[in-house]
């Protein structure tokens, strides 16, 4: 299946470098989708995901040519937050939270 999916994907891209398949940032973007999401909980790498991918795009389009890179700057302080207060990840922290009664 994996095969399949990059064989569709080369013939759509017509050019397939190492660095757009699977690139630093696009490595450093798996990671950190797993940590704000929650490692060890099943849904925590999906909700992480959509999560950095809505922040990223939130940041980039405001912020567009006038101020290259710094959607990037903010992501990453954002991550680093997350990563200092919320350790188990925003899903792990929900679980782990005790019910009232």
């Amino acid at each position: 299946m994996t095969a399949f999916a990059g064989a569709i994907y080369c013939q759509y891209q017509m050019f397939i470098s190492p660095d757009t398949v699977s690139g630093v940032n696009l490595s450093l973007q798996m990671v950190f989708a797993a940590v704000v999401g929650g490692l060890y909980v099943l849904l925590g790498p999906t909700v992480g995901a959509a999560i950095t991918i809505v922040l990223t795009e939130t940041l980039r389009i405001p912020f567009g040519t006038a101020a290259v890179g710094w959607d990037n700057l903010v992501y990453g302080a954002l991550l680093v937050v997350f990563i200092i207060f919320l350790p188990q990840g925003l899903v792990g922290s929900l679980r782990l939270k005790p019910a009232r009664a």
